[in-house]
C-alpha cells in the first residue's frame, strides 16, 4: 500500500486507522537500494541486532523516516521467509514528490543509505485468507495492476516455497511501460515472477539462472500497455538469463473477462485477490461478483486499493 499524494487527501495513517497493526515500532537499517527504472526503487530494510519482524504475506508497514513526522504506508514485497532467515524486509516504492516519506526515500542513495528507520507492520489483505478453508481450493487467481503487484509478490514468494499447494495459481499482471526499456529487469518483479513459474533457480554463482527449482503450478500472464509496439505479443529480453523469457507479454489492456477466464467454471472452489488503483479494482470486483459477470461469492474476492 502506498499513501495518497496531494495535501487535500487523507494520509496513510488516517486511511488505515481501522486496520490491524502491531502495537510497537521497530528500528531497521536501510541497507540497500536498487533502481528498477526511473520511477521505481526497491529498498532492503534490515533488522537490528537479534530483533525479528513477523508479518503475513500481503501486509504493509507504517514507515517513519528522519525529518518527516508522519509515517508513510508501503507494502512489504519480500516473503516472511526472508525476515526470519535473513533478517530483512523489502519494499518497492514509486517516486511520488507529493508524498513526504517517498520523497525522502527518493533522495540520492548515498545520502540515505545506512539510515535508521522505524517500521510497524499492519494490514488485513493477507495470505492465508481469513475464513476460507485452503484445503477446499482448486485455484487461486492473483490480479495486479502497476504497483498493485507489491502485496501479491509477497504472497507468491511465500507460496513458491511451500510444498504441494493442492491448488493451481493464476497470475494476471498489467504493467504500463512508462518509456522504460522493455526488459525484464526494468519491469517490476517480472523476472522474479517468471523464475517462479518456469522453475529457474537463482543460486549463488548461477548467473545464467540455469539451475532448476520448484515451480508454481499454474499460469502467468503479463499485459503491457503503452508499449509502442504493433504486434499482439512480445518476448521480453532478460539480461540476467541471457535470453528472451518464455512467458510472452500481451500488448493490450487486461480485462475483467481475462480474470473470469482464469477463474474458470469451478468458481465455488476458486479465490481471487485483486490489487490496483481504485477505478480498476472496483471495475474488476463488480464484474467478478455480479450475476451478469462471473457471479462469484463476494467472500471469495479479496481486494486492496493502492493510491
Amino acid at each position: 500500500m502506498t499513501t495518497r499524494s496531494g495535501s487535500t487527501r487523507e494520509g496513510h495513517l488516517e486511511r488505515t486507522s481501522h486496520e490491524p497493526r502491531d502495537a510497537s515500532l521497530r528500528n531497521v537499517t536501510l541497507a540497500a537500494v536498487e533502481e528498477i527504472n526511473r520511477n521505481i526503487r526497491t529498498y532492503r530494510l534490515e533488522v537490528l541486532g537479534h530483533d525479528t519482524i513477523r508479518f503475513l504475506p500481503g501486509q504493509w508497514v507504517d514507515l517513519y523516516v528522519p525529518t518527516v513526522p508522519k509515517a508513510g504506508g508501503f507494502t512489504i514485497t519480500s516473503s516472511p521467509a526472508q525476515a526470519s532467515s535473513e533478517g530483512y524486509v523489502e519494499l518497492a516504492i514509486k517516486e511520488s514528490p507529493d508524498n513526504p516519506v517517498a520523497a525522502w526515500l527518493w533522495r540520492s542513495i548515498s545520502d540515505i543509505i545506512g539510515s535508521t528507520l522505524r517500521i510497524r507492520v499492519g494490514g488485513s489483505f493477507i495470505w492465508p485468507p481469513v475464513n476460507i478453508d485452503i484445503s477446499s481450493l482448486s485455484k487461486v487467481v492473483f490480479v495486479a495492476s502497476g504497483m498493485g503487484i507489491n502485496p501479491i509478490i509477497s504472497m507468491l514468494s511465500w507460496l513458491h516455497n511451500q510444498n504441494d499447494l493442492g491448488f493451481e495459481v493464476e497470475v494476471l499482471y498489467s504493467i504500463r511501460r512508462d518509456d522504460v526499456p522493455i526488459q525484464a529487469e526494468r519491469l517490476l518483479f517480472v523476472e522474479r515472477l517468471v523464475r517462479m513459474f518456469e522453475g529457474i533457480g537463482q543460486a549463488t554463482g548461477d548467473t545464467q539462472g540455469s539451475r532448476m527449482a520448484r515451480k508454481l503450478p499454474g499460469r502467468l500472464r503479463i499485459f503491457l500497455t503503452n508499449s509502442g509496439l504493433s504486434s499482439q505479443t512480445y518476448a521480453i529480453p532478460c539480461a540476467a538469463l541471457g535470453k528472451e523469457l518464455n512467458t510472452r507479454c500481451e500488448l493490450r489492456r487486461m480485462s475483467p473477462r481475462d480474470v473470469s477466464e482464469a477463474v474458470g467454471a469451478d468458481k465455488d472452489s476458486a479465490l481471487v485477490y485483486v490489487c490496483g488503483v481504485p477505478a480498476m479494482t472496483d471495475e474488476f470486483i463488480e464484474y467478478l461478483i455480479s450475476q451478469d459477470g462471473a457471479g462469484m461469492d463476494m467472500a471469495r474476492v479479496l481486494f486492496e486499493r493502492w493510491w
